[in-house]
């Protein structure tokens, strides 16, 4: 049977010490205080964000996010309806209070463009196409409102319309 020499203990992790090779070659040197890397800069604040990104949520959602769908229910009258129809969706008051703003802006919409033809009808060419205009101007801007307020998942109530929609959805 063969001796170890008291100099190398066959329990010791180091390969090096027993005379074999390391498995990894040894770590670098870490720079010292004259190497030509600049000390940190004093004025950034330290890096605090955890990692990984908590919350984490292994489990992929199905369907479409309810700001999504808020706000894809104003681009046509189609998607309020289903909103305010399938089962998952119908369950959310800020997805039901924009899918009935939406149907009840679109209802509006009509009527102001009816109201628009019978000013046509009734005045000069360029007084009725400067209001014609005018009202396609702020039935505009209204809609473009509601659309990124419902995409940032915030209620904006519409004058008039608005509050039916919040009464309707309840």
């Amino acid at each position: 049977m063969s001796q170890v020499p008291s100099s190398q203990d066959p329990s010791d992790p180091n390969p090096a010490s027993r005379g074999e090779q390391p498995l990894y070659p040894a770590a670098p040197e870490p720079p010292s205080a004259t190497s030509s890397v600049p000390p940190p800069d004093s004025q950034s604040p330290p890096y605090t964000a955890p990692y990984p990104p908590y919350p984490y949520d292994p489990a992929p959602q199905a369907g479409i996010s309810p700001n999504t769908a808020a706000g894809l229910a104003y681009f046509t009258v189609l998607p309020a309806i289903l909103f305010l129809l399938l089962d998952p969706y119908r369950r959310n008051a800020t997805l039901r209070f924009h899918s009935w703003q939406s149907i009840f802006y679109f209802v509006a919409f009509a009527f102001a463009r009816v109201f628009e033809m019978l000013v046509v009808a009734m005045l000069p060419s360029s007084l009725a196409f400067f209001i014609g205009n005018l009202l396609l101007l702020v039935f505009f801007i209204g809609w473009l409102i509601a659309v990124i307020k419902a995409f940032q998942g915030s209620r904006y109530i519409l004058p008039v319309i608005g509050e039916f929609a919040e009464k309707t959805a309840q």
